[in-house]
């Protein structure tokens, strides 16, 4: 929905490190077993070129999103059972999927 004709990312530093952190060993081993190297990733961390605000998106794209979102959790997949159980029981969430399901 052109939001990739730049470069960006939502993650900040300390996400970045976090994730990094938490997979450092599977990654090594992918690395090692796959690619015979002791790094899996090359790239750097880049700090966001433009930080996006939720007023940035058309309302219809973000309708569209919080539909699949909802869509996914209502049928189990691509979400973790953890955030599944907290989105559902978000109110907001609890709203769109009856208005989705009218």
């Amino acid at each position: 929905k052109e939001w990739n004709k730049e470069r960006w990312n939502l993650a900040t530093r300390e996400i970045f490190d976090r994730i990094m952190s938490h997979y450092e060993e599977s990654n090594r081993k992918l690395a090692v077993e796959y690619f015979n190297r002791e790094h899996l990733f090359f790239e750097p961390f880049e700090e966001a070129i433009k930080n996006y605000t939720i007023g940035e998106f058309p309302s219809n794209e973000l309708l569209e999103l919080n539909s699949y979102i909802i869509e996914r959790l209502n049928i189990k997949e691509t979400t973790s059972v953890q955030l599944s159980s907290l989105l559902k029981e978000n109110a907001l969430i609890q709203k769109s999927r009856t208005l989705i399901n009218r």
